[in-house]
């Protein structure tokens, strides 16, 4: 009885272990399939796998693209805004930015907004909130009229070479933000939404 229920408990573990390896090769290949990424943003533990999962995983920078990192400056990029209006990133270096990749498509990034409006208003002294929609002009404009934030945003689809992937985030997942401070250099990067106590942390 004993050596039967060893020998099925063995079983079970090799069937486990081939399991995720089997699950580790299929990420290692063609990435975090999207319904389970959605998953495991929706906790902390699961933005903490993803996030690993993400950047273990993640291709190479495009031929030609040098990434940035902590401690390098933010690139000067001039983005239009929703109504298509130049905006320049640096008309707000003096201040601590998050600028958050997001678009109206996706559901980690509609789900983390009403806590970025929160942390703008309770931060607007110190830090600026940036958001950079990866989207359809019109979609975004569409977005915004139902869903107005209290901080701008403004429209990085069509940019070469991609933001993300110049800031680090190869894989161009959503949502991506990342801290710059005063000087305008880059701080940190986050993959997956922020709550309140992240975004309290990283603006106070």
């Amino acid at each position: 009885m004993a050596r039967s229920r060893s020998a099925s408990l063995g079983i079970v573990l090799l069937a486990a272990a081939v399991g995720f390896g089997l699950f580790g090769v299929y990420v290692y290949e063609y990435g975090v399939p999207p319904k389970l990424l959605d998953r495991l943003m929706t906790t902390q533990m699961g933005q903490s796998i993803a996030q690993r999962l993400l950047t273990a995983t993640a291709p190479a920078p495009p031929a030609g693209v040098t990434v940035r990192a902590p401690g390098d400056a933010l690139p000067t990029w001039t983005l239009p805004d929703a109504e298509g209006h130049p905006q320049p990133l640096a008309q707000w270096k003096g201040r601590t930015v998050l600028i958050n990749f997001w678009a109206t498509w996706c559901i980690p990034c509609r789900k983390e907004m009403p806590a970025l409006t929160a942390a703008q208003r309770a931060y607007a002294g110190k830090a600026q909130i940036v958001g950079i929609a990866m989207d359809d002009p019109q979609a975004v404009r569409a977005f915004l009229a139902d869903h107005p934030t209290g901080y701008p945003t403004l429209l990085g689809e069509g940019v070469k070479p991609d933001p993300r992937a110049v800031l680090g985030n190869t894989r161009l997942a959503l949502p991506f933000s990342v801290l710059v401070d005063s000087d305008g250099r880059i701080v940190r990067t986050h993959l997956g939404p922020l709550g309140a106590r992240q975004l309290a942390q990283w603006l106070r």
